[in-house]
């Protein structure tokens, strides 16, 4: 089996893939790490930052982040031109955390609080033919992606959206940094290494 090379994005200096890691590498995906913020930035972390061209990667991952959007605008401008390129070239995505909510406002979509913050071990309710368990899934959030118009969304959450709430009236959704302990047999194993090649003909 030909090795695949995934370019992974590590906003800090401790950013980690967990058990992901490992399961990356059993489908024979090579991890290149890029770290935007090193430690003797962590508080002043609005860097300058050049990403690669995407077109070599096979896939790119992008972690959280544990700063307000209005310390690291100007990487997260940057991050934001790179990912929609990626996404224009074909290269696959995963996108976590704040990753995940810098490629929805990219593509089109946004993020909104949750009426409450969602931590610990929740269900999900997969849409028909996903093959996403429904759970528990260990969660840490108080955000809410709403998705690009033409996105096909796999799994959404019971939880309400905030409305209203003034202390949340914030200029962007904080990120919480969070070292969780998962439980193994409760952790989800990536699909055959088919579907991570690129999209679907």
């Amino acid at each position: 089996m030909t090795t695949r090379r995934a370019l992974v994005i590590g906003h800090d200096h401790v950013a980690g893939l967990g058990l992901l890691e490992s399961a990356l590498h059993s489908h024979d995906i090579d991890l290149q790490w890029l770290t935007v913020v090193p430690a003797d930035r962590f508080d002043t972390p609005d860097v300058d930052v050049a990403f690669p061209a995407p077109e070599p990667w096979d896939l790119i991952i992008t972690l959280g982040a544990p700063w307000p959007r209005e310390r690291i605008r100007n990487w997260a401008g940057t991050e934001a031109a790179f990912l929609r390129c990626a996404h224009e070239g074909g290269v696959p995505i995963l996108a976590i955390c704040f990753g995940a909510q810098l490629l929805a406002e990219t593509l089109g979509g946004t993020t909104r609080p949750l009426g409450r913050s969602r931590i610990g071990w929740h269900d999900i309710r997969p849409t028909t033919g996903s093959g996403i368990p429904a759970g528990p899934w260990f969660c840490w959030n108080s955000d809410q992606i709403v998705p690009p118009r033409d996105a096909v969304v796999l799994a959404t959450s019971n939880e309400p959206l905030s409305r209203g709430d003034p202390r949340r009236g914030r200029r962007r959704p904080r990120v919480r940094r969070h070292r969780p302990r998962y439980d193994r047999q409760r952790t989800p194993v990536l699909p055959p290494a088919h579907h991570l090649g690129g999209h679907p003909s």
